[in-house]
């Protein structure tokens, strides 16, 4: 049997496409893309050797375990490393070379720009004695590098002197910091009113088409520089005299004088095709898709053999690309260019591909959706667009004198006369926020002639700030400062939104967080990742370093030097006021926000001490530690600093979520008497509680009943439907209602609350409310038969306890209870006891909802 080659690529879907071109010789398999990456165990790295510490981990090991497989069957001489031609599909290259065991004998790198048959067997053809390129290698580590010691460094710094989890990136904190600026700009801005005057000819040419002239501010010396919607221009604020100066040519007899007119051919050369970041910009303009979308969408095209490769910032074409659309112009019939039309990239392009374009002008795509045709008719429309011919049109000026009150006013009019529309007639340049131009005839006047004025306007206008960054707009300024690569913009912008630094409006409007600002204020003058220069400059070595022009580990040291002497003027910053400590007696580090997943998918904010690693969780934004909360309270002999007159525990202070209000409440934990309802509640006064007078009520139980009776007589008086309790046959009050969902009902008796669904049954109507029915799913389980008592007491307020779904805790619900108001947030019960609720009948079916 003749031994095949092993071809690997990243992904199956591109596996499988290749292998029915390269036939039975070949069999073609995917890595899942990188199949190690930096340990999140600590920094990372050696910083000294600068060696990395990888791992694999899920996915990644089955990935290689398959690979490892197919090579153990000895049936293949040969491997072909066939990651994505870039630096990180080199990184993908080299660590299948170091984990499989491959040398430079039984393996070699092959790259390739498109799948089609012609460019997979040339790649194919060419890969015998290909080697990976150690220097885009390096290029890569270098940069997985530095992003690791700013998020593991900077982050950490900036966290602890804010008191709360605030990541920062080398390039996301640039994003941040932009969107940041352009909010203050827009708030900042002083919009400043101002008058624009033009005129209207009485007669035109034989068509008696008339023509208009504005008032030219700078020839005529008026006005002053103003920022208007991003840009400088030129303004006249001076309403009185523009009014001044429309009456008097509204008063009639007045002419205009010619100046000076002149007429000249120019032409508009059409947009160069897609390249990573205009693509992003276009379909966001056009399709209103997201760059995720957009990237997810250009790789399953390229995948599928339909465009070249999507991730590139070279904006030209191969001569065989150009070869097929001038073939595609004369089939159908357009202007094609004779010779290759080639564009300016900027300094920082790789140049390492070509610009996306389709792979097949005449190909239908039959496995697409919508989205992926849309995307892709636009790739096609823009690459033919790139190489039509220029549009040509006339533009003619002509320049007019108007004396007034001794000083004289300059109208230009201006008119335009399409010769020839050429890349215009086939679509628009999306990537361009200029007007298209239009047939707008001007006449040729006589030297020296004047022009009857039949009407004169001045319009009254704001300057207007710069609009808010949208995620295309970020990434074309992100790719005009040269900061990041546009590959990895859409996952930059996926960051900073995961880190809620922004948030988006309905018309995805992209607006800075308090956390964004904050991160802003506190490293904008400090880092130097802060400053688009330096990121820049970094850009710029390490793609000096791919090049093989500059050592990485030069530019690593002064790189670390840099950030650390960052980190130290952050810690010596003046520390907020609102920053948390740690409470434990032996520690004071600074309380860090963070937050995890819960078990019911969403998130949750929790606190972790940057010194000791003490958990707190959180509790209306601030820390809560039930364990060490009340040693603030207490004395170093452990008595409390403020007792309780009733029962000797101590005091603790809390905020009212009603009135925003500080309160003193008795924590119980003396536990000097089994009968708490007599335990007060004391108003502040300076930071401990007020003795003497005391303006809150001092008993639960009595306050809860004066506002219940409220409530019944606020009822009572209304013409509501009337209801009681089917516990204690007290009056029930309606309470909270969600529309469409539920309302419940509050016994002021018993404190028992009743559920009633509002969801319509499949007649349309809702549910009648019947106390009784709702008892026996509600409370059943949990009140005694004669439902005069509980069956399982609460030891703190005597009401009945429950489970709650899950089981995982227990309750109390606040039924019955005789010492406190409702729910006394108790949540724990011996194993035994919990046992015992547990195994009561129909449990299950009664739990809280």
């Amino acid at each position: 049997m003749t031994a095949k080659t092993l071809v690997i690529v990243e992904s199956s879907k591109k596996a499988k496409t290749i292998e029915g071109i390269l036939g039975a010789d070949y069999k073609v398999i995917a890595s899942g893309g990188h199949i190690r990456d930096m340990t999140k165990d600590g920094l990372g790295f050696d910083k000294q050797s600068l060696n990395i510490e990888y791992v694999m981990t899920g996915n990644n090991k089955e990935w290689v375990k398959k690979i490892k497989n197919v090579l153990d069957r000895g049936l293949f001489s040969h491997v072909i490393l066939a990651a994505d031609p870039d630096r990180e599909g080199e990184a993908i290259a080299q660590s299948l070379k170091d984990e499989l065991g491959l040398n430079d004998t039984n393996s070699s790198r092959a790259t390739f720009n498109e799948i089609t048959e012609s460019a997979i067997n040339k790649a194919i053809k060419e890969s015998k004695g290909g080697k990976i390129n150690r220097q885009l290698v390096d290029a890569q580590e270098t940069r997985r590098i530095l992003d690791r010691y700013v998020g593991w460094e900077c982050t950490a710094a900036v966290s602890a002197h804010n008191g709360r989890k605030m990541p920062v990136g080398r390039v996301q904190s640039q994003a941040v910091r932009f969107i940041v600026q352009r909010d203050q700009e827009i708030v900042n801005f002083d919009a400043k009113e101002h008058y624009k005057v033009s005129v209207k000819s009485k007669t035109g040419m034989a068509d008696d088409n008339t023509w208009t002239a504005k008032l030219d501010l700078k020839m005529s010396e008026l006005g002053e520089i103003a920022k208007h919607k991003g840009s400088e221009t030129r303004i006249w604020t001076d309403q009185q005299a523009a009014d001044n100066l429309v009456k008097h040519i509204k008063a009639g007899g007045i002419d205009l004088k010619l100046v000076s007119q002149s007429e000249k051919q120019e032409s508009s050369k059409p947009p160069a095709p897609f390249i990573t970041s205009t693509l992003h910009q276009s379909a966001w303009k056009k399709l209103k898709l997201r760059g995720k979308k957009v990237d997810e969408i250009a790789q399953s095209l390229y995948q599928e053999g339909y465009i070249t490769y999507p991730r590139t910032d070279n904006a030209n074409m191969s001569d065989e690309k150009f070869a097929m659309l001038q073939a595609y112009g004369i089939s159908n019939g357009l202007s094609i260019v004779k010779e290759k039309r080639v564009f300016s990239n900027k300094k920082s392009a790789q140049e390492a591909h070509e610009a996306i374009l389709p792979t097949d002008l005449n190909a239908k795509l039959t496995f697409a959706t919508d989205e992926h045709r849309a995307l892709y008719e636009m790739i096609k429309d823009r690459a033919i667009m790139s190489q039509l011919e220029d549009k040509i049109y006339t533009k003619r000026d002509a320049v007019f004198e108007l004396e007034y009150e001794g000083k004289k006013y300059f109208f230009k009019a201006s008119g335009v006369r399409i010769i020839s529309q050429g890349w215009a007639g086939f679509g628009k340049d999306l990537t361009s926020d200029d007007d298209e131009l239009t047939d707008s005839l001007l006449p040729v006047f006589d030297d020296g002639q004047s022009v009857e004025i039949a009407d004169a306007e001045y319009v009254h206008e704001k300057t207007a700030p710069p609009p808010h960054l949208n995620q295309a707009s970020l990434n074309k300024l992100l790719d005009d400062e040269g900061i990041g690569r546009p590959s990895t913009y859409s996952k930059i912008y996926e960051k900073i939104l995961q880190h809620k630094y922004i948030q988006e409006d309905k018309n995805n409007a992209i607006m800075a967080t308090e956390l964004a600002r904050r991160l802003v204020a506190c490293t904008c003058e400090i880092y130097s990742i802060m400053d688009p220069k330096f990121t820049k400059q970094m850009e710029d070595k390490l793609d000096s370093i791919a090049q093989g022009e500059l050592n990485k580990a030069d530019i690593l040291y002064a790189f670390f030097d840099e950030i650390d002497k960052n980190n130290q003027s952050v810690v010596a910053l003046k520390a907020p006021d609102d920053l948390h400590h740690c409470q434990k007696p032996d520690c004071d580090g600074v309380l860090i926000m963070d937050q995890y997943k819960h078990k019911d998918g969403g998130m949750r904010d929790f606190w972790r001490c940057n010194d000791c690693a003490e958990l707190y969780w959180s509790s209306g934004g601030k820390p809560f530690n039930p364990d060490l909360d009340i040693l603030q309270y207490l004395n170093e002999d452990g008595s409390p600093k403020h007792p309780c007159k009733q029962c000797g525990s101590a005091l603790k202070r809390i905020t009212s979520s009603k009135n925003n209000k500080e309160y003193w409440v008795c924590s119980g934990n003396a536990k000097a008497s089994d009968d708490k309802s007599d335990c007060g509640v004391l108003a502040d006064f300076e930071g401990a509680p007020d003795y003497e007078n005391n303006s809150y009520a001092a008993n639960f139980a009595e306050n809860r009943k004066q506002q219940m009776q409220a409530r019944l007589e606020k009822h009572l008086a209304s013409k509501a439907e009337k209801h009681t309790c089917a516990i204690c046959e007290d009056h029930l009050v309606p309470g909270k209602t969600v529309e469409g969902k539920y309302m419940r009902w509050d016994c002021v008796g018993c404190y028992a609350s009743y559920y009633h669904s509002l969801k319509k049954k499949d007649d349309g109507k809702v549910h009648k409310f019947n106390p009784e029915s709702v008892f026996e799913w509600r409370f059943a389980a949990i009140l005694s038969d004669d439902r005069k008592s509980v069956r399982i007491e609460c030891p703190d307020c005597q009401g009945a306890l429950n489970l709650n779904k899950d089981k995982s805790e227990v309750v109390c619900t606040g039924i019955w209870a005789k010492k406190t108001t409702g729910y006394c947030g108790f949540n724990k019960l011996s194993p035994d006891e919990k046992e015992k609720l547990v195994a009561l009948d129909d449990v299950e079916r009664i739990l809280l909802r």
